[in-house]
């Protein structure tokens, strides 16, 4: 059977998170949402009272990588935060 390598990079920030699937060297899938409390496609400007908060975020994003590390069978010990 071969073997491949696979890992799951994040980062979450004001604005929103990313979440990149790599398996051998190449994003296979990716995951990006903003701050907007009802529409993960919009940002808001942090200082917006609506706008979820960055300690939030990274939750979301803690949470959503491991749920496509399920989904693309990667070890969650693959799962990094990046900067």
């Amino acid at each position: 059977m071969q073997q491949f390598n696979k890992a799951i990079a994040w980062y979450a920030n004001r604005y929103g998170y990313h979440i990149d699937v790599i398996v051998n060297g190449k994003i296979v899938s990716d995951y990006s949402a903003g701050n907007h409390p009802s529409d993960s496609e919009e940002f808001l400007e942090p200082s917006d009272p609506a706008a979820v908060p960055e300690p939030k975020l990274r939750e979301f994003a803690v949470s959503t990588a491991q749920q496509l590390a399920e989904e693309f069978n990667v070890p969650l010990d693959c799962i990094s935060e990046i900067d």
